[in-house]
């Protein structure tokens, strides 16, 4: 495990997914609108003994009341400073869906809603997010052969 283990004085560590579905025939990824207003992927902190992929899955339940197994193989890891002055590691993996019904947010989810690429890339507010999306959109559509990796760990 890298980085920041999850609520370290060192830092933080939060774990979600690019969660997405396909319906009539369009990739369409679920956003979340927190209570601070930044759009994003569903995501949260790690709990004590949790791999980065239990917790991405516990989050998705949490969230979005979904669940489903993120992809190990596809894993993108974004590195930043919270305003407070300490690093935070967001790391991401890849989760289909394919209930059909409408999923309930967590208490600090504001809004959810699913979008195209175009429009989720429009309305996710930090940059690093749009780099994990369109990553996440290569890989769906040429995911790596056995033997390559699909992981990446950027700053």
């Amino acid at each position: 495990m890298c980085g920041f283990p999850g609520g370290t004085d060192k830092g933080e560590k939060s774990c979600g997914a690019v969660l997405y579905t396909i319906r009539d025939g369009v990739r369409l990824f679920w956003l979340v609108r927190n209570v601070g207003g930044h759009i994003g992927f569903p995501k949260g902190h790690m709990e004590p003994g949790e791999t980065e992929a239990e917790t991405a899955a516990r989050e998705l339940r949490e969230e979005t009341g979904l669940s489903t197994s993120p992809d190990p193989r596809f894993r993108e890891s974004i590195r930043y400073l919270l305003p407070n002055g300490k690093p935070k590691e967001s790391v991401f993996f890849l989760a289909r869906f394919d209930q059909e019904g409408a999923a309930t947010p967590a208490a600090e989810i504001s809004e959810a809603w699913l979008a195209d690429a175009k429009r989720a890339d429009a309305l996710l507010t930090y940059p690093a997010e749009r780099e994990v999306l369109a990553h996440a959109i290569a890989w769906l559509d040429c995911p790596p052969q056995e033997g390559e990796s699909g992981l990446s760990d950027r700053q």
